[in-house]
């Protein structure tokens, strides 16, 4: 059986899937994206956080069987008012073998997860996710422009597949065409792009949001 570090069990949470929820945060991101909203969640190990209001100790260790137990106590007024439990964190998949242990002991209960894709993809059992675990991956549009890169893009696809994965969304975008929106925005109206968990027109994003967007389509392969 294995452990997790886990810094926050938010119960009665409403803004992480359908219906009331448990949202179970996990240690341990890869990222470091400016507009992360949970800092805690980046170290993999507990850590002491200093803050205005005092100091707290983010990140406690729950067996596989212990954090189960916990959400199945709740399980009758999760299923009762149409919600279940959200693995979010920091990124889950850093501990994927601990998460899929934890869902196998949960008692019928609705699953999330929320996650970047950042980790062991295929060590969970989809089938237990809701909507099988999407993914959403931005690709150059120089990925696209000659026959063997247009093959490992296909190749990846059916790896996805293969793993078991059942949603999976490849967005591409030329680094030329974001900035002549920029400065003609009159020439792409209906040009829509994806910001992290929305997708919305690029000419009528703050511009912010859109420095973001293009500042990630600097690096093409």
């Amino acid at each position: 059986m294995s452990s997790g570090i886990v810094f926050d069990i938010k119960e009665f949470a409403v803004h992480d899937g359908p219906g009331i929820r448990i949202a179970v945060d996990l240690k341990g991101c890869p990222l470091r994206c400016a507009w992360c909203h949970n800092s805690e969640g980046q170290s993999a190990a507990p850590q002491v956080m200093h803050s205005p209001a005092g100091w707290r100790v983010a990140g406690s260790s729950y067996s596989a069987e212990g954090l189960a137990a916990l959400l199945n106590r709740q399980g009758a007024i999760l299923r009762a008012n149409e919600g279940g439990v959200t693995f979010t964190g920091g990124e889950p998949l850093q501990q994927a073998g601990f998460v899929a242990e934890v869902i196998d002991r949960l008692d019928g209960l609705h699953v999330l997860l929320d996650t970047s894709g950042h980790g062991r993809y295929a060590k969970i059992d989809y089938r237990r996710i809701c909507n099988g675990g999407p993914i959403t991956l931005e690709l150059s549009d120089t990925v696209f422009r000659n026959p063997e890169s247009i093959h490992q893009a296909a190749l990846l696809v059916r790896a996805f597949a293969q793993l078991g994965g059942q949603q999976f969304q490849l967005n591409s975008l030329s680094l030329e065409t974001l900035l002549d929106a920029r400065a003609h925005p009159e020439r792409h109206k209906n040009l829509i792009v994806r910001v992290w968990g929305w997708s919305g027109y690029f000419c009528e994003l703050t511009p912010e949001y859109q420095d973001h967007i293009i500042a990630r389509h600097m690096y093409q392969l």
